[in-house]
């Protein structure tokens, strides 16, 4: 008597209909295509060469493992420094391409390092680290950090900015 059934009794409207990037929609993210990027979307990065060494100077070890996996998936070699004096060492006893920095370290901090790397390279640096204070990020930059990435960070975002700082930095004619 006088009740109204869930929904009210009519049906609902169809859902909006999305507009797809591709004109054919021929596009579906269940297709197997959908794991390989076609080559008009491949990023002009794809033509760097993805090899050579990154040096990370961080000391948690998780942190360090998650990097590793990420930077050899994509072709470099990962080595690995726990303290500042340390990255120092095997900056000046091998070649990088770039440089991953951790703030806040034992013994001198990032900061410290990345000026000492700054006096006498030029290599890539970028900042990966909890600190993420407006000021934090502006000394970094200042000191000359090519980049700055604040923890918790996305291991594919990270990827992205050594992929871009390296472009930048070694694409030059």
């Amino acid at each position: 008597l006088g009740r109204r059934r869930h929904g009210g009794g009519r049906s609902r409207p169809p859902p909006p209909r999305i507009l797809s990037a591709f004109p054919d929609d021929s596009y579906s993210p269940r297709t197997p295509a959908a794991d390989t990027v076609p080559s008009y979307c491949q990023s002009p990065d794809r033509r760097l060469a993805l090899s050579g060494t990154i040096l990370l100077i961080e000391d948690e070890e998780a942190i360090a493992d998650l990097v590793r996996l990420f930077v050899e998936r994509e072709g470099f070699r990962l080595v690995h420094a726990e303290t500042g004096e340390e990255g120092l060492a095997r900056l000046a006893e091998r070649d990088a391409r770039a440089v991953l920095l951790d703030v806040g370290l034992p013994g001198i901090d990032g900061v410290e390092v990345c000026r000492r790397i700054r006096a006498g390279s030029d290599v890539p640096v970028i900042m990966l680290t909890a600190r993420d204070a407006e000021v934090d990020k502006i000394v970094g930059l200042e000191i000359g950090a090519d980049d700055y990435v604040t923890k918790p960070f996305s291991p594919r975002e990270l990827m992205a900015r050594i992929r871009a700082v390296l472009r930048r930095t070694e694409e030059r004619p």
